[in-house]
């Protein structure tokens, strides 16, 4: 008996070997791969110190963290939102960043167990109880600085000439910060619309400019594309308009032209473009080289620091220049069709603190 069962045990073993090697083999390619994708998921600083906030809370919170769990777990997060976020002063824009902040740690890293929907019950009740605490209090988050901080303001032409003198002489990135600034301050394109143009939606067209014939007939257009690249959705691609400005240091066709030769010069991109049937390359360089909200943020700071510049919106400056265009005289359709922002959204966020005509 012992020397027929010999022969059956050793396959059974054998297979049993190759079968937990494959499995262990999968199981490390998964973790590469899983660890590929999250060193190369870029995370916003505010994610980063929201969920550093998260961490340190239930670190200090002996009864809920223990070694032998994640932080992140949903009976955390369920305790810190009904005893924490409750109490935060902000909007609802800035309490949704802790959602996305904690959201984001959960899909992209590893010290949880399993990615799940943080948006509990009990998570849901905290946000609203957040909004009408907000309320009662006057809903300002900066209860120690400057009271007038965050009202909506114009920002002065030498004041903004002061800014882009700054860039031009002092930035590394200065291409990129130039375009940001100039297209956000004349054209009233939101950053976010910034950072998705590419090459392919510059569009130099011949006859809106100011006069119908010849150099002064043409002007600078962006492409806007349909669908969902941009934050207003729009059913057909449409354009926004900038005219040369008289002072060359703000104009945006100035800085974009500028850019444009400095990242031809940098990439030597290929402009043959000899398969018809496939975009050329060159079309998809980004005409702003920021892929991040954050990385516009940290640059902007930097320049209104260093310049002595404020502003109410740090990297929102359609902001200003809608002030701006109210402050002129134009009406909401009329800003529209420079800027093609939806007309009921300028009176429920954009709508101008001084209008020039009053009736």
């Amino acid at each position: 008996m012992g020397t027929a069962s010999r022969p059956q045990s050793r396959p059974i073993m054998g297979d049993m070997t190759e079968n937990n090697h494959a499995d262990a083999l999968l199981a490390a390619s998964q973790a590469t791969n899983r660890a590929t994708i999250v060193n190369h998921a870029k995370c916003a600083d505010v994610y980063k110190s929201e969920c550093k906030r998260f961490c340190d809370w239930v670190r200090a919170q002996p009864e809920l963290h223990t070694n032998s769990e994640p932080y992140l777990t949903q009976t955390n997060i369920n305790h810190y939102f009904t005893r924490v976020v409750v109490k935060r002063k902000g909007v609802r824009n800035t309490i949704r960043r802790i959602v996305s902040a904690l959201q984001w740690h959960v899909n992209k890293r590893e010290f949880v167990d399993a990615p799940f929907n943080i948006e509990s019950k009990a998570v849901l009740e905290a946000l609203e109880v957040q909004k009408h605490e907000n309320a009662k209090s006057g809903g300002t988050g900066r209860p120690g600085t400057d009271p007038h901080w965050g009202l909506k303001d114009i920002i002065p032409e030498s004041e903004k000439a002061k800014l882009m003198r700054y860039i031009y002489a002092n930035r590394n990135d200065w291409g990129a910060a130039s375009v940001n600034f100039t297209w956000g301050m004349n054209g009233a394109v939101r950053g976010h619309s910034n950072r998705k143009l590419k090459f392919a939606d510059l569009n130099l067209s011949y006859g809106f400019g100011p006069v119908r014939e010849g150099r002064q007939a043409k002007a600078l257009l962006l492409v806007l594309r349909k669908g969902e690249i941009h934050k207003d959705r729009h059913d057909t691609d449409k354009q926004v308009a900038c005219w040369r400005h008289r002072d060359y240091v703000q104009c945006s066709v100035f800085a974009t032209a500028m850019y444009v030769l400095w990242s031809v010069n940098a990439t030597n991109p290929e402009f043959s473009h000899r398969n018809k049937n496939e975009r050329a390359t060159w079309w998809d360089i980004p005409l702003i080289d920021w892929e991040a909200y954050s990385e516009a943020s940290n640059s902007t700071r930097e320049i209104f620091k260093a310049t002595g510049v404020n502003s109410c919106k740090v990297t929102h400056h359609r902001t200003s220049a809608l002030q701006y265009a109210g402050f002129e005289g134009l009406t909401p359709p009329q800003v529209n069709t420079m800027t093609n922002h939806l007309v009921e959204k300028q009176f429920s966020a954009y709508g101008s603190e001084a209008e020039k005509m009053v009736s």
